[in-house]
């Protein structure tokens, strides 16, 4: 989205109402508050139904859903995250760029950067050779589920190296850059932020705080999470299978470059 704001092919203060009819509040929700997580579009994997029965659902389904519950508040007053605002999104890029979301994270971002494992996953599909999720507890649901919510599959190492080409500069310029954190809101989680796009974490470390620059994510049986330490000058990233939790994960791994960087 940002790329295509940068190109001049969409702007991300037009109304969603531009690009996809029938959103609510769709003639004031803008294509920053999607990306934001701020336009108070229900997600439709919240109902009660879909999530006894977890599944792809095409984009039309998912707004028919999320119609049917109404706007949860006015863009902006807060923040809430939407699977169906990113699904939204996904039509608009397919719009705005001519190709679906999949072929327009490949041609725009794998392909460039030469990421051999990171995928770009076709709405409802999972390649064979991607690690399955594995639930604890209750069903999971395949890694194409989540359509343009969450369609990138991607061994840890890829995960940083595009971390790292965003941070500098090489898939947005600085401006653009400069505004996935220039208004943050507050997440369910304290000391956890989220922008365009993106989160902010605020770690505590002892008598300080660490700040981190990333995204978490996770499904039933998967948990992700690539994230910039500026106190560490490194970036990490977890991709795991089963009931572990990424974000620990990171955390000691961070701590281990710490403690590694102070006996040099």
């Amino acid at each position: 989205m940002l790329q295509l704001a940068q190109e001049g092919k969409l702007s991300l203060d037009a109304p969603v109402s531009r690009w996809v009819r029938g959103v609510p509040n769709g003639d004031v929700v803008s294509l920053r508050d999607l990306l934001a997580h701020a336009s108070g579009l229900f997600s439709a994997n919240e109902d009660r139904v879909v999530r006894a029965h977890p599944a792809y659902r095409d984009p039309e389904t998912l707004l028919a859903i999320a119609r049917r519950h109404g706007a949860m508040f006015c863009p902006g007053e807060r923040w809430r995250y939407s699977n169906t605002g990113y699904d939204v999104l996904g039509e608009i890029v397919k719009r705005a760029d001519g190709q679906t979301i999949d072929r327009a994270i490949t041609s725009r971002i794998i392909a460039p950067l030469g990421l051999a494992s990171m995928r770009a996953l076709l709405p409802g599909k999972s390649p064979a050779d991607v690690a399955p999720a594995v639930a604890i507890a209750g069903a999971t649901v395949d890694p194409g589920w989540a359509g343009a919510a969450g369609p990138v599959a991607s061994d840890a190492r890829d995960m940083v190296t595009a971390w790292a080409a965003l941070l500098e500069g090489r898939l947005v310029r600085q401006p653009l850059l400069e505004a996935m954190t220039s208004a943050l809101y507050p997440m369910f989680d304290p000391g956890t932020f989220y922008g365009l796009g993106i989160m902010v974490f605020d770690v505590p470390d002892g008598k300080s705080t660490l700040r981190w620059i990333g995204h978490a994510g996770g499904a039933p049986g998967v948990s992700a999470l690539a994230a910039y330490s500026r106190a560490d000058e490194a970036i990490v990233a977890v991709a795991l299978t089963g009931g572990g939790s990424a974000i620990a994960a990171a955390n000691l791994l961070m701590k281990s470059l710490g403690t590694a960087g102070r006996r040099r």
